[in-house]
């Protein structure tokens, strides 16, 4: 499923909420949006010409231009295809590897917090650049066969999936018997971590659940868990007080940082008693209700024009109705 289409399940998934305000629903589907960055489009079609060229390298004035057009880009998402697309050109498979790794450790949510709301055009370029990497790199033998079959199945989840909040409800690639094998492989499990729990979260119990997060936490340093995967931490910390220091601290500067994505993963961890009691004492913003703090936080993606629909969403579960962002049934545009 694309991701224009995206916005209708979240409806159907909302519709079963019996106090949500039906008008409310209908309007959801009918969210502005911007206009794509004018820089970004040619970017997009520059980067398709490669693909579709027959030639397998880069020349050097293409490479020039599209270099100087990354400084113009207002996507990090759209920077990061068009390193993929320039490693897979170049054939550095190594510096390619990186990027795959990279970007499965942000996350699903990391394409929706970095990237702008897009319109049509804009979709349907991204949805054809992204098809042009997923079928590149399944071809690359020389990349570590797991990291392909991880990277396809993360765009499969991140693109063309079933996608309702931060559950996904797809027909899963991977077996209960490959995730538990490759969570006992100690590169995998740290590289592909958040990724990884995704797919298996839905499919153990809550006992398993706790003994992964658990072998997690205890080992948790700066190099065994990059920071963008704590939302899969749930706000749980290390009994060990320095290492629970560590994450609190980490927690911390992710605050800090102020981009979208980052915030996103204290978001999700407000409700740890411990974790809020902490930030209270650094800043008295977060004695605010757990509830309060997400509501700010959404209303203040709503107003840079971030994941407009994801927003809308959760601020409507939260008992928020957004009306300056909805057009209602009716009413003038």
């Amino acid at each position: 499923m694309l991701w224009r289409d995206q916005q209708k399940e979240k409806i159907e998934d909302l519709q079963q909420l019996e106090c949500i305000d039906k008008q409310l629903l209908k309007a959801l589907v009918e969210t502005n949006y911007e206009s794509t960055n004018s820089v970004d489009i040619s970017i997009l079609k520059k980067l398709l010409t490669f693909f579709e060229d027959k030639e397998e390298k880069i020349k050097q004035k293409d490479l020039a231009d599209l270099l100087s057009l990354k400084s113009q880009a207002s996507s990090p998402i759209l920077k990061l295809y068009l390193d993929m697309t320039l490693a897979i050109k170049r054939q550095n498979n190594a510096w390619l590897h990186f990027l795959i790794r990279d970007y499965i450790q942000s996350g699903i949510r990391y394409s929706w917090l970095l990237q702008t709301e897009l319109d049509p055009l804009s979709i349907a370029l991204y949805e054809k650049l992204v098809k042009h990497l997923r079928d590149s790199i399944s071809e690359i033998s020389s990349l570590e066969e797991k990291s392909r079959e991880i990277f396809d199945e993360f765009i499969e989840f991140t693109y063309f999936s079933k996608i309702s909040d931060n559950e996904v409800d797809i027909e899963y690639s991977f077996s209960l018997q490959d995730l538990r094998e490759m969570f006992r492989n100690p590169k995998l499990s740290q590289d592909y971590f958040s990724f990884l729990y995704t797919q298996i979260k839905p499919r153990i119990s809550q006992k398993e659940k706790n003994q992964i997060i658990n072998k997690v936490i205890k080992k948790h340093s700066k190099e065994t868990l990059d920071a963008r995967q704590w939302w899969s931490l749930q706000g749980k910390l290390p009994k060990e007080p320095k290492k629970r220091e560590l994450l609190l601290e980490d927690y911390k500067n992710l605050w800090k940082s102020k981009d979208h994505f980052s915030r996103s993963i204290v978001i999700d961890a407000i409700d740890s008693l411990v974790l809020k009691k902490y930030l209270e004492e650094i800043d008295p913003y977060f004695k605010k209700a757990p509830f309060q703090i997400r509501r700010d936080f959404y209303r203040k993606l709503l107003n840079d024009q971030v994941a407009i629909d994801w927003s809308v969403y959760n601020l409507i579960l939260l008992g928020d109705y957004p009306h300056s962002f909805l057009r209602l049934p009716n009413s003038k545009k």
